[in-house]
């Protein structure tokens, strides 16, 4: 996702991956990652599936607050914190 033009969030960010530079989201507007019209949202799920940096930005956003609504790799907020709880479930069982 990018802001480039836009006004940046007010909550602190770890660096963005250089790679996220190269996103596909880029080239659209800003406001279609923060919609909450269902037309927006999935306009950038679509982008956000065919974006050669799709696993980057899932790494980078799972590292964003629970409070970032955003689209990002093609997650919402609730999408991303169930799959950080899956994944904390799954290395929590995980035998050592």
């Amino acid at each position: 996702m990018s802001t480039r033009g836009q006004a940046q969030p007010s909550y602190p960010r770890t660096r963005q991956p250089e790679a996220l530079t190269r996103g596909s989201c880029r080239s659209h507007p800003y406001p279609l990652w923060t919609s909450d019209g269902q037309a927006q949202r999935e306009a950038a799920r679509r982008i956000c599936a065919r974006c050669p940096v799709q696993p980057a930005c899932l790494t980078y956003s799972l590292t964003l607050p629970a409070t970032d609504s955003a689209i990002w790799a093609g997650l919402d907020a609730r999408e991303r914190a169930a799959l950080r709880r899956s994944r904390r479930t799954r290395q929590a069982g995980s035998p050592t």
